[in-house]
């Protein structure tokens, strides 16, 4: 799994209970990387993860076999580019 520069900010910021929510989530999507809803129109190719309040936006490289986090935000604000 990695994550983007901007999502290990992100991840920094949180709150220390939150943080720990995130961390549950990032490691069940590590064992299942296609547990995410998949999201449509321009983020078509990425899932997304409830960590309440926050939503860990994600894609899943198949060929690859690699996860990359590219958001962990509010989820006020986690679908805007």
């Amino acid at each position: 799994m990695l994550l983007t520069k901007n999502s290990e900010k992100e991840f920094a910021k949180l709150p220390k209970v939150e943080k720990k929510k995130v961390l549950k989530k990032l490691r069940a999507i590590e064992k299942s990387p296609l547990l995410g809803k998949p999201l449509t129109g321009e983020l078509k190719s990425f899932y997304s993860v409830r960590a309440w309040p926050y939503r860990i936006i994600y894609e899943f490289d198949k060929k690859r076999n690699i996860i990359i986090v590219h958001k962990i935000q509010h989820r006020q604000g986690a679908y805007k580019h």
